[in-house]
């Protein structure tokens, strides 16, 4: 349909066969040419009228996508951004069909062409055509579209039935009928499979056949038997689920070995639990059977009284002999994720600290005398106390306070209420075990009083119980190991903290790169063939997280590294030798873990202690001790240097005091142990803190913050 108005204008309008919009309008002024499709202004290039009639108005026009309602009414995916800030696509309202203009919205990509081209119209089978743009677009909607079901689905699934709405509800209900019939289906074809199967290959056996395999089953019931020697794991575990087969599960009455073994496994990973139980393959107990043994007491900080009065029921401590009643104090600290919880066991708050009453006490006190402020602290860290047999197998937490920052006085307090609480079991506490953090330096000087010099200091206490026993102090060996290797690392090299010189010698971390690229280099006469091959990346270039491990200390300060230094025939290297040679002898002799350590590496330093004259004692006190201070002294002789340079010569002052403390007090107790009657032999890894570690790592494994 075409016009004429006033101003000699030419206007043109094709209109949808509803009359319900304009769909096309041109408009012809002189030379002008302008074209509208459905309002929006698009360029073609005309050479006459005819190409306004063949172009443009009977051109096919581009409806967009008008199928995907939902996205166009959230219009998550319409108003997106390119990289250039112009919007992907946009909703426009008025769907054309091809007949009529329908009031339905439609997303239309930026780069629509509006109209289409002949060849595109043609060629198309669909009910109505799309641009390029637009139809490349789509795609992306339809993703779009069925992300978008997913997540409905899910929410619908999953969502508590009192958070959904009236046509959430019926869709849950509408999905929650077709797995419940799928589910029918399923047990129906699957029955009537098993009695197929059971009338095609069941075979009818008369009763003196049932006798007979009745006995063939008998004989290797008893043949197992034989073969699993009574008394071990393998008997218990296979008389436990022949058992568990004749019995209904609420009938079933576990071993106390077989339930240790299965909260062990539970605790390592529920998931997995689960999977063994449910494969039938094995017959465990029930997750609520095992969580009535783990929570049989209410926990709390402080010390259980109800868990040390089965533990000392359980093991029958009043029975047994003097030498198995000594047990080392272990105390060591777990960071954790401040946070409150609520119990409703107990209606109180979880997650404040609590260092016992009478610290707690102390400390809010000394809050209100000092400051305004008194509001309770959020617990950062969680200090546990463990005991551990030093000719036993015993080991068990006795005690843990949640903590933020420790003091002296505080820890005081805290092992004094726990040697108090394993007295009255009949236990009596030979040494303190505990890392080298500044708190428990300061323990052990309160403790022990002043030492002889500041290498020398105390390693032990009188027993506030009498009885005329010491209680001693150790710190963690492996502990004292990475600290050896870190003042290594320092010494111009990481922090840079450390200058160390022995007889004239530098001691440098460089000089272990070096070794080790020499080892890997190419240049050797048998190139691939090392002669430290545990040495690696990770050993020399340290993250704090591998500063962490005790094993890649131990590589490093090693005999091996050691010889490899010394393959390398530079005189300069002598004092680096040496001191590996050293720390390696005591980690090996303070390291003894089993019987047949030393005789399986060939190695005497890792053979038990069975006398009072074992040469290593004298070893640890005359030649590595003496070895340690006459580099610290060597120092202090040399002039010209301020006294923070003449420390660094030296390893630090609190790692020699550690050491001091450690190898004094383990002499002594290996001695006195030896001495008594009944012990034929002593491990020296029974005084280091790999319990409380095993144990922070299970509690780690179940989750904790």
């Amino acid at each position: 349909m075409f016009s004429w108005n006033e101003e000699g204008e030419v206007v043109g309008v094709v209109v949808d066969r509803g009359g319900n919009g304009i769909l096309k309008k041109v408009s012809v002024k002189g030379q002008n040419i302008d074209c509208f499709v459905l309002g929006k202004r698009v360029e073609i290039p005309f050479k006459s009228m005819e190409d306004v009639a063949t172009k443009f108005l009977d051109a096919s026009i581009c409806p967009g996508n008008g199928d995907f309602q939902e996205l166009a009414h959230t219009n998550l995916y319409c108003g997106l951004k390119s990289q250039s800030g112009s919007s992907i696509a946009t909703v426009e309202k008025g769907f054309y069909d091809g007949r009529t203009l329908q009031s339905k919205y439609i997303i239309r990509h930026a780069n629509c062409q509006l109209i289409l081209p002949q060849s595109v119209a043609t060629a198309s089978n669909r009910s109505f055509t799309l641009c390029k743009a637009c139809l490349l677009y789509r795609s992306t909607l339809q993703r779009a579209q069925e992300g978008q079901k997913q997540r409905n689905e899910t929410k619908a699934k999953f969502v508590p039935t009192k958070f959904l709405s009236p046509d959430e509800l019926r869709e849950k209900v509408g999905q929650l009928h077709q797995e419940k019939t799928s589910v029918l289906q399923q047990n129906r074809r699957l029955k009537e499979r098993i009695e197929q199967s059971l009338k095609e290959d069941s075979v009818e056996i008369i009763e003196a056949e049932a006798e007979k395999l009745s006995d063939i089953v008998g004989k290797s019931k008893e043949d197992i038997q034989k073969l699993l020697s009574p008394g071990s794991h393998c008997h218990l575990l296979w008389k436990q689920q022949m058992e568990a087969a004749s019995k209904p599960a609420k009938q079933m009455r576990w071993h106390p070995a077989v339930l240790r073994w299965a909260i062990a496994i539970h605790m390592k990973s529920a998931s997995a639990y689960s999977i063994v139980r449910e494969a039938g393959y094995l017959s465990l107990p029930h997750p609520s059977t095992l969580y009535k043994y783990t929570h049989f007491t209410n926990p709390h900080t402080g010390i259980n009284s109800e868990l040390l009065t089965k533990f000392y029921r359980d093991n029958n401590i009043s029975s047994r002999k003097k030498h198995e009643k000594y047990v080392a104090l272990l105390m060591d600290e777990m960071k954790i994720s401040s946070g409150l919880a609520f119990s409703r066991s107990t209606g109180r708050l979880i997650g404040f600290c609590d260092i016992g009453s009478i610290s707690s006490e102390m400390e809010d006190f000394e809050k209100r005398c000092t400051s305004d402020k008194t509001e309770p602290v959020l617990a950062s860290h969680v200090l546990l106390f463990m005991a551990r047999g030093i000719t036993t197998s015993l080991k068990f937490p006795v005690a843990y306070y949640a903590t933020a920052s420790l003091k002296a006085s505080q820890l005081h307090e805290m092992t004094y209420e726990v040697i108090t609480a394993l007295k009255l079991m009949d236990l009596t506490v030979l040494c303190l075990v505990s890392d080298g953090a500044a708190s428990n330096r300061r323990l052990y000087q309160n403790l022990g009083g002043k030492g002889k010099t500041e290498l020398s200091p105390a390693h032990f206490c009188w027993n506030w119980f009498g009885d005329e026993e010491k209680i001693f102090f150790i710190c963690d060996v492996p502990h004292l190991l990475k600290t050896l290797r870190n003042n290594m690392e320092n010494s111009n090299w990481s922090r840079k903290t450390r200058n160390l010189v022995f007889r004239g010698q530098k001691i440098q971390w460089t000089d272990l790169i070096s070794f080790m690229e020499w080892d890997q280099g190419r240049h050797r006469t048998t190139p691939g063939l090392r002669f430290a091959p545990k040495l690696t990346h990770e050993h020399l270039y340290l993250t704090p997280g591998l500063r962490m491990k005790v094993r890649l200390a131990a590589q490093v300060m090693s005999n091996t590294v050691a010889n490899g230094l010394e393959l390398m025939k530079r005189k300069e290297l002598g004092s680096a030798i040496l001191f590996l040679r050293k720390v390696n002898k005591f980690f090996d002799c303070l390291n003894v873990a089993r019987l047949d350590q030393g005789t399986r590496s060939r190695n005497e330093n890792l053979k038990p202690y069975t006398s009072e004259d074992d040469p290593r004692f004298e070893w640890l006190l005359k030649d590595f001790l003496g070895f340690l201070t006459e580099w610290a002294t060597e120092g202090e002789t040399i002039e010209g240097l301020t006294k923070k340079e003449k420390a660094q010569l030296c390893i630090s002052r609190q790692t020699i005091a550690g050491v001091y403390i450690t190898v004094h007090s383990f002499t002594e107790i290996a001695r006195k142990l030896l001495r008594l009657e009944g012990v034929r032999y002593v491990l020296s890894d029974k005084l280091n803190q790999d319990p409380i570690e095993e144990f922070f790592g299970k509690q780690r494994g179940q989750g904790a913050p």
